[in-house]
């Protein structure tokens, strides 16, 4: 319900109100305890602490419900995330800032990766994180209500049909509305400050080349039979590998092949913190001049 209200008119502005999100309904788990459902997080002033959701009590001679791997499977209360409004039309979700004029969203990641073959160019903690560059504990569902609220739109027609799936071919419309660049910025072991293009991190193996710069595909939000928000609950987020479940998709010539995609030369070590930041197709400049010398 959630996701279907934000895609009918979700918006931030300046000038309106700030919107307050709530997490989604989801089934309760077979125990047959009762589905929590914790009112909208209201806003609050900068670097509040999070209000917990209180527990709800289990029944008498009730088993206690299995833990699942990940805030937002069928039956776990995932934690609030209010909106804190920061200067100008900044706001603050978590650990997720984000821009109502300018429609950048930024958020920690760190390195996961800087050897070996790559299908994830970003996922969160509880991914793939044997085949991904970056990963993060921004949890995927918040980062897409982000997207929505900023007013991106699924890249229609972008994915290829899955197989036994009848869909007529039509021209991909890529625009602004669904494709932005990828800016990293992280401090190198002498304390200088770094900036990058997503692409300049990834390596193609197969022409044995450095990868052009490229946007990056918003292709949206899955959502299983059972209403399950699957990119929550994969983890997957980034993908170079087309990746159905994946918000974001890559339109690189050779996105149908696993086998080729790699880390670039002399990336920062395993662990280095970098800041993702997300920012309309065409307006990301990254000025690092070669050294003196």
């Amino acid at each position: 319900m959630l996701l279907a209200l934000l895609l009918l008119g979700a918006s931030v502005s300046g000038q309106e109100p700030t919107p307050k999100v709530s997490p989604p309904v989801v089934p309760p788990p077979a125990t047959g305890l009762p589905n929590p459902s914790p009112a909208p997080p209201a806003l609050v002033a900068e670097n509040a602490p999070l209000s917990p959701i209180p527990d709800q009590p289990i029944p008498s001679g009730a088993p206690p419900p299995p833990k699942p791997l990940n805030p937002l499977r069928a039956g776990e209360k995932p934690p609030e995330q209010p909106i804190v409004r920061l200067e100008g039309a900044r706001l603050k979700m978590g650990e997720i800032e984000f821009d109502s004029k300018e429609r950048t969203i930024s958020f920690p990641a760190k390195v996961n990766m800087n050897q070996g073959n790559l299908e994830y160019l970003l996922v969160a903690d509880h991914g793939k994180v044997h085949e991904a560059l970056l990963s993060t504990r921004v949890q995927p569902f918040y980062l897409n209500v982000v997207f929505l609220l900023l007013k991106y739109q699924r890249a229609e027609n972008f994915l290829p049909p899955l197989p036994g799936e009848n869909k007529k071919k039509t021209n991909q419309v890529l625009n602004e509305t669904n494709c932005f660049d990828c800016k990293l910025t992280w401090t190198n072991q002498k304390g200088e400050a770094q900036a990058a293009l997503l692409t300049d991190w990834l390596y193609n193996g197969l022409t044995k080349k450095p990868v052009d710069r490229s946007r990056w595909v918003y292709s949206g939000a899955t959502v299983d039979d059972n209403g399950s928000f699957m990119p929550q609950l994969e983890g997957s987020i980034i993908a170079i590998y087309t990746d159905y479940v994946a918000m974001i998709n890559s339109p690189l010539d050779g996105n149908d092949n696993d086998e080729i995609w790699l880390p670039a030369p002399n990336l920062p070590p395993v662990g280095t913190k970098v800041q993702i930041t997300f920012l309309p197709y065409r307006e990301a400049e990254v000025k690092n001049p070669p050294k003196k010398k």
